[in-house]
């Protein structure tokens, strides 16, 4: 999700205080930052590396699937392209 910059270090300890989830901030502009919003620790580095503008199969499946959509999801999506 799209964060002003200015709310971004409240929110984080928010998430993580009283969620237990982990948060990830990636400056998207001037203004505004991405925040991620993630339970497991393993994927930070999934989402650090993830395509910016997918282009091939694969980059819309790991998408997908980080995401949530099931394989039949996301094979519909694709098919409909």
């Amino acid at each position: 999700m799209s964060i002003q910059n200015r709310y971004i270090d409240k929110l984080q300890r928010y998430i993580e205080s009283e969620y237990g989830l982990h948060v990830y901030a990636e400056k998207l502009a001037k203004e505004s930052t991405t925040l991620w919003i993630y339970k497991d620790s393993y994927m930070l580095e999934i989402i650090q590396n993830l395509p910016y503008k997918p282009e091939t199969v694969f980059d819309h499946w790991v998408l997908g699937k980080i995401f949530g959509y099931s394989d039949e999801a996301i094979g519909k999506c694709l098919r409909s392209q």
